[in-house]
């Protein structure tokens, strides 16, 4: 509509000052020509203004639409990752209760009913040496866990002390100490059930565990027998060159349980330090 530039400039002048009109302008301050101009003007202005509002809505609208697309993403986003990683704690989570089963049902078990029986095993020990001095007695021992190991004297000297080979000598000799060798035979068929029972829970990091439990087992079958043959009347002095207690079973076992802890401390911490850092980024 604007085909000069001095209908440009009337343009200019008629936006800069239609906002204040009220109704026509006044007709003594423009010329008839200029006056249909500028309310040419007007009119055409007032009709794109119309035409802008009514768009206004629409605009929201897609706008609103836009937003919300956005966080909706954006949580379908969070929540993705937060189930992610609730899938990788809960999978950490298992593997930790898998090592807590073979603390509690194998190691846990084994660690406290072979610390029992060793100590029954030192006070029969102490009640032989207190007792028959001339017979038995402790020695260093380096191959022995604890530095020690009990002898006995047989056939002109000291020998390692085996109580599979002793208990006929014991049970005629040394009737006093017999109430505690029962007790060690009570707690090793509590250490043969949980052997049968777990022993699928070995670490794989002690494949060797497994042959000395076996040993133990071997042990006990041969140790239950001579208690029972000892007992009859007619029993048979004989000396076992197998079946012998594993002396490595309580070390290993102890070596075992201190794996599994230090395994289950490290994993709850490391499941704790990681749910809290991803919380604190993902808000």
């Amino acid at each position: 509509m604007i085909g000069s530039p001095r209908l440009f400039l009337l343009g200019a002048l008629a936006i800069a000052i239609l906002p204040t009109w009220a109704s026509e302008p006044p007709g003594e301050l423009y010329p008839a020509e200029i006056r249909d101009e500028l309310r040419s003007i007007r009119e055409s202005l007032e009709s794109r203004q119309s035409e802008l509002w009514s768009v206004v809505p629409l605009v929201t609208f897609l706008l609103g639409m836009g937003a919300q697309f956005l966080i909706h993403r954006q949580k379908v986003k969070h929540d993705e990752q937060v189930a992610r990683h609730s899938l990788i704690i809960e999978a950490q989570r298992e593997l930790i209760q898998i090592q807590i089963k073979r603390r509690e049902r194998l190691y846990g078990p084994l660690k406290t009913l072979l610390q029992q029986s060793k100590g029954i095993y030192d006070q029969m020990c102490q009640q032989l040496r207190s007792h028959s001095p001339e017979r038995y007695k402790w020695e260093e021992d380096e191959e022995s866990t604890s530095g020690m190991s009990f002898r006995t004297y047989k056939n002109g000297q000291w020998e390692i002390f085996r109580l599979l080979n002793q208990l006929p000598e014991i049970c005629e000799n040394e009737p006093h100490v017999l109430p505690l060798v029962n007790e060690i035979l009570l707690i090793g068929r509590q250490i043969v059930a949980t052997i049968r029972e777990s022993s699928g829970l070995v670490l794989a990091e002690q494949p060797e565990l497994s042959e000395t439990m076996s040993n133990y087992l071997s042990h006990f079958i041969v140790l239950n027998e001579v208690w029972e043959s000892v007992q009859k009347p007619s029993r048979n002095n004989l000396e076992y060159a197998v079946g012998v207690y594993p002396r490595a079973l309580n070390k290993q076992v102890d070596e075992g349980y201190d794996i599994l802890t230090k395994k289950i401390n490290e994993w709850d911490q490391r499941i704790a330090h990681e749910a809290s850092n991803f919380f604190k980024t993902t808000g």
